[in-house]
């Protein structure tokens, strides 16, 4: 008997939020501050004439970068770390969440990178059948070779990152998901699809501000409205797949 359902999996995540928001919020915040002065900064930089100092402050945009993908990625485990013990109606100790992620970031990091690599031609295949001018024919053939795949490949190894976190003595985090979510593909894919749907705007929003090259003040306010969203979604997204990982993990 399949118990995995989408109304439950929806109710439980949105009560837990409601009961854990304050915890769960600080670390999306945190992560959010660190990812929005990177940004921010970056803006600022590519905005600036070509010269010494702008190639200067390109390398340091450049390194910032890379410390801040470890540090976000750290914060990301801990709020999975939380979500779980919060489903579980555990106490949560911030410290001691982001003590325990400091031996699975790199898991998750690696995973992560993995799962990049195995989308990259889905999603190249994607990007070129909707750019470019290119007879229909060559562009439906484009985007059948590569979004059905992408949405394949997205959906049954949707748990992976989170089971690198959460289940550390799982050799094939891939071939677990994809277990768990055998049986089940198209509810896992409108699961995927509800935080996607909610950032629809600030993704739009997103798009608008790579149109806009002359104004910064645009750009940094089309930024501002997507961190804003992505930070309050985060711990609800997190949830939603713990969850559902979780359900899914009992009902095999």
């Amino acid at each position: 008997m399949n118990d995995f359902r989408i109304g439950d999996i929806l109710r439980i995540s949105i009560d837990t939020y409601k009961k854990r928001w304050k915890i769960l919020l600080l670390v999306s915040i945190i992560s959010t501050i660190i990812s929005a002065f990177v940004e921010i900064f970056g803006i600022i930089v590519t905005s600036m004439e070509i010269s010494s100092l702008q190639i200067l402050l390109m390398i340091v945009y450049l390194a910032l970068m890379i410390i801040s993908i470890y540090f976000t990625a750290r914060l990301f485990v801990t709020m999975v770390i939380a979500s779980s013990n919060s489903l579980r109606d555990e106490e949560i100790r911030l410290s001691q969440s982001y003590k325990e992620a400091k031996n699975r970031t790199w898991r998750y990091i690696g995973i992560s990178i993995l799962f990049g690599l195995i989308l990259f031609i889905p999603i190249l295949l994607t990007y070129s059948g909707i750019s470019g001018d290119i007879p229909w024919v060559i562009r439906v053939g484009l985007l059948t070779f590569g979004l059905l795949p992408t949405v394949y490949l997205v959906t049954i190894f949707y748990f992976s990152t989170y089971a690198a976190v959460l289940c550390p003595k799982e050799t094939s985090v891939f071939t677990y998901s994809k277990q768990l979510v055998k049986g089940n593909f198209f509810k896992v894919f409108i699961l995927i699809l509800i935080p996607i749907a909610i950032m629809a705007p600030a993704n739009v929003c997103d798009f608008y501000r790579y149109l806009d090259t002359t104004s910064i003040g645009v750009q940094l306010g089309y930024s501002f409205l997507k961190m804003i969203l992505n930070m309050l979604l985060v711990p609800f997204a997190s949830l939603l797949a713990v969850a559902s990982m979780e359900r899914l993990a009992k009902t095999e």
